[in-house]
C-alpha cells in the first residue's frame, strides 16, 4: 500500500532525488579528478551527471536512494520521457566505448 503525501510533500522528495542524483555523481567526479586520478571514473560521473538532468528535462519524477552497508547514494528516476531514455541509452553507450578506449 502506497503513501499518499501531500503534493508539497511530493515535490519536496523530487527535488531531495535530484540533489541526491547530482551528488552522487559529483563524487564520482571528484573521487575520480582527487583521489585516483582516473579519467574514466571522471566521464563516467559526467555522463552520470548529464544522464540525470536529461531525464529531469524529460519530465522525469525522482526520487531519493541510498544504503548504509554499503554506503550508497543517489535517485530512482520513473516515468522518463522516451525521447530522455533513448539520449541516455546513448550516453551510456558512449561511456562503454570509452570504457575499452580509455
Amino acid at each position: 500500500m502506497a503513501l499518499a503525501l501531500p503534493k508539497t510533500m511530493k515535490k519536496a522528495v523530487h527535488i531531495i532525488g535530484i540533489l541526491c542524483a547530482a551528488a552522487a555523481g559529483l563524487a564520482l567526479i571528484i573521487h575520480g579528478a582527487l583521489i585516483t586520478s582516473a579519467p574514466l571514473e571522471i566521464a563516467w560521473g559526467a555522463i552520470f551527471l548529464a544522464g540525470s538532468l536529461l531525464a529531469v528535462l524529460g519530465g522525469a519524477t525522482a526520487s531519493p536512494r541510498g544504503g548504509i552497508d554499503p554506503p550508497s547514494a543517489g535517485a530512482r528516476f520513473s516515468r522518463i520521457a522516451d525521447w530522455a531514455w533513448y539520449c541516455i541509452a546513448a550516453l551510456v553507450v558512449v561511456g562503454i566505448v570509452l570504457s575499452f578506449v580509455i
